[in-house]
């Protein structure tokens, strides 16, 4: 059996091997859009005055009812696209007798990945925020917010401190 390509099966098989390239030119592009951080980001709360409560992102926090400790969880649910970010909720609750303002640190980060918090007295996200007084035995809730670059990939840890 002899296989005679004529000049249209030839432009044919050029026009299907160009579909293909060009579908997979753009599912690599696709994909390098899709690039995600994986992270894993603990909180420590320093001193007598403060317990925290953790949620993680996508979680609507409810601070009248978290569960609070004197370690609250590590938040280890960050999927953060390339390009995008995500936002987890830390509750901090005042546990001495008499009003406080506690402040939220977070270990700086290398490249184009940032974290930032805010709370309903900071509502601009920043590394560094200061709280109202909260009185004895009251809550505030702070949103930490993972950004990522787009070329960003891999993995990274970061510590967010309340004290």
């Amino acid at each position: 059996m002899k296989i005679e390509f004529t000049a249209k099966r030839v432009r044919l098989a050029r026009v299907a091997i160009a579909l293909v390239a060009i579908s997979l030119a753009g599912y690599v592009a696709y994909a390098a859009t899709q690039l995600s951080i994986s992270n894993t980001g603990s909180v420590t709360t320093v001193g007598a005055n403060w317990q925290g409560a953790t949620f993680a992102p996508g979680t609507v926090p409810n601070c009248a009812t978290a569960t609070y400790s004197d370690t609250p969880s590590a938040i280890t649910t960050w999927s953060v696209p390339a390009s995008g970010s995500q936002t987890a909720g830390i509750c901090v609750k005042n546990i001495s007798t008499s009003s406080h303002t506690f402040t939220v640190t977070t270990t700086a980060l290398t490249g184009s990945v940032t974290v930032a918090c805010s709370d309903a007295t900071n509502p601009t996200p920043s590394a560094t925020i200061t709280s109202a007084s909260i009185l004895a035995g009251s809550t505030d809730l702070v949103t930490v917010t993972v950004s990522a670059g787009s070329a960003s990939s891999g993995s990274l840890s970061f510590t967010t401190n309340i004290a």
